[in-house]
């Protein structure tokens, strides 16, 4: 069983290293063999070149591509998709279905809010990038946001050559274009629509589920298809990192249901 793993908006395919070891040593000691794989999304981390937005009709059509290019190699994946990268899962499933017939879904829903697209592109275009020291990124952060997202922004400066120059190590204007897009896309149709299993995993402390409502909607969409829930106890938005372990057993329990049908 292949096990492909798609980080949100700003991470990497590093933010899955731990979970991945961890997820093979479980599936291991569960009598079932798993391969996991995870990718840098088009400009993200080790991609931070994007290709020209002129070859393609969207920022959304870019990343999807790039993400079919791939993965296309690994034949059926189920695929567990964090956050923002629920979008680029649901686009590619949409124009080949065969390729993820489970999807997973880690504290994401295909609507990004108002709120977060207003706050994510506050980060990139309020921050003063380029540091001229690491150490200056970190006050910078330490002092605008909560500890939390100002490690993970902190996480994403990096040197870019000159020791001086401390900048984003994603695409700015790339990952710009992304939400302005998802502000005015949401991918409910997709969401409806897909023909294969799926389940959701979130954070009780989420302020994304937070509201009942968003539940209630994701739930309400996939019928008569079945959604199975799970939630994390005392877990937050980044539950693979908040409750590692859980999250984990989690995952065994959904792979152990479905081993035998992929």
């Amino acid at each position: 069983m292949n096990l492909l793993f798609v980080h949100g908006f700003m991470g990497s395919a590093l933010n899955w290293s731990t979970v991945r070891s961890k997820i093979e040593t479980l599936a291991k000691e569960s009598g079932f063999q798993l391969k996991t794989h995870a990718v840098d999304l088009l400009g993200h981390s080790s991609r931070r070149s994007s290709k020209p937005l002129n070859n393609f009709s969207s920022a959304h059509e870019a990343l999807c591509e790039e993400l079919f290019e791939d993965i296309k190699g690994l034949g059926p994946v189920v695929a567990v998709g964090h956050s923002f990268g629920l979008r680029p899962l649901l686009l590619l499933a949409q124009k080949r279905p065969e390729l993820i017939p489970t999807l997973i879904v880690e504290d994401a829903s295909p609507e990004l809010s108002p709120q977060s697209c207003s706050f994510l592109l506050k980060i990139l275009q309020t921050t003063p990038t380029p540091f001229r020291t690491r150490e200056s990124a970190r006050e910078y952060f330490d002092k605008h946001y909560p500890p939390q997202i100002a490690r993970f922004l902190l996480s994403n400066i990096r040197s870019l050559q000159n020791p001086e120059i401390n900048d984003w190590r994603f695409d700015r204007p790339f990952l710009e274009a992304l939400l302005r897009e998802a502000q005015t896309s949401p991918l409910w149709d997709q969401w409806q629509e897909y023909p294969g299993e799926s389940f959701l995993i979130t954070g009780e402390k989420s302020e994304l589920f937070a509201h009942p409502s968003v539940l209630q909607t994701m739930t309400e969409k996939r019928f008569p298809r079945k959604l199975l829930h799970y939630q994390i106890k005392d877990s937050g938005h980044w539950i693979h990192a908040d409750k590692q372990e859980d999250f984990c057993q989690v995952l065994v329990k959904i792979l152990s249901s479905i081993k035998d049908s992929i």
